[in-house]
């Protein structure tokens, strides 16, 4: 099996059991290219802008028009 979060399964249920679904992106993050260290993501990215106040969300921002 995976790793357990929080007592559950999967990061949805652990999120749901946190109250945390209105606040969370459970989903690939799509980086721009994983297999050779580039975790840029890409534009595509759910991270992309889904921060409170619109920015991008981890410690890198999103690639655009690449």
């Amino acid at each position: 099996g995976g790793a357990v979060l929080y007592g559950h399964e999967t990061a949805e249920q652990a999120c749901s059991a946190l109250s945390l679904e209105g606040h969370s992106v459970v989903a690939a993050p799509q980086f721009v290219d994983a297999s050779n260290g580039d975790f840029t993501p890409a534009a595509t990215s759910p991270a992309c802008a889904a921060g409170r106040d619109g920015s991008d969300l981890g410690a890198l921002e999103c690639a655009f028009g690449g």
